[in-house]
């Protein structure tokens, strides 16, 4: 009996390596091992914690996933043998903790992808926030720029320190016109750009209400 298995192992050694003959390596169909290391290696710790799962990386669970699949794998093969053979199969409880261990994982991934979601919609509110905050702006804008040339061709004739003040305020509204416009392509375009138009769209209003009481 023992040359048989000697044998047997020596055949197997031979063998080319395909990954199949990971499905018994350390099990009970294993005849590499003899019985005191079988009943060894059957020992298992505990499931793996959400706590710690929460920790890793997306890669690293996908790495853990597919260990827990080779796994789970493995003692559904020894517990297909056990019943082909009709005999009693010692470790379901390992095989639980195996599947508790990969129903957290999905349930860790499916949180975190919930999360980024609330994030990108988080950002996507903002984004349209500040698109309408530009487009107020720039029609404020483009208003004063029309209030203005009407006073100066009402006040075409003369030419007042306040038709020049009214000049000068829409020259600089007409230079900020461009500014506004990009920025406002920058926004929808989720590029940013909101904030230099906001600053210079706020020191504008301050001249054009200064202008106005001139």
């Amino acid at each position: 009996m023992a040359s048989w298995l000697r044998s047997c192992a020596s055949a197997l050694r031979r063998l080319p390596r395909r990954g199949i003959e990971e499905f018994w390596q350390g099990g009970v169909r294993d005849p590499l091992i003899n019985a005191a290391q079988k009943q060894e290696w059957a020992k298992s710790g505990d499931p793996w914690p959400a706590v710690l799962l929460r920790q890793k990386s997306f890669e690293d669970m996908h790495k853990l996933w597919y260990v827990l699949l080779k796994e789970k794998n493995f003692l559904l093969a020894e517990q297909h043998e056990a019943r082909q053979n009709r005999v009693r199969w010692k470790h379901h409880g390992r095989l639980k903790k195996v599947k508790l261990s990969m129903k957290r994982i999905l349930t860790v991934l499916t949180r975190r992808e919930i999360h980024q979601q609330v994030l990108r919609s988080k950002e996507m509110l903002l984004q349209q926030t500040q698109r309408e905050e530009l487009e107020t702006q720039r029609f404020q804008l483009e208003e004063s720029m029309k209030g203005l040339r009407w006073k100066i061709r009402r006040a075409e004739p003369r030419d007042s320190m306040a038709t020049q003040a009214w000049k000068a305020t829409l020259q600089k509204y007409e230079a900020w016109l461009p500014t506004s416009m990009h920025a406002l392509a920058c926004a929808s375009w989720g590029l940013g750009g909101s904030r230099a138009f906001a600053e210079g769209a706020g020191a504008i209003e301050k001249r054009h209400h200064a202008a106005a009481f001139t």
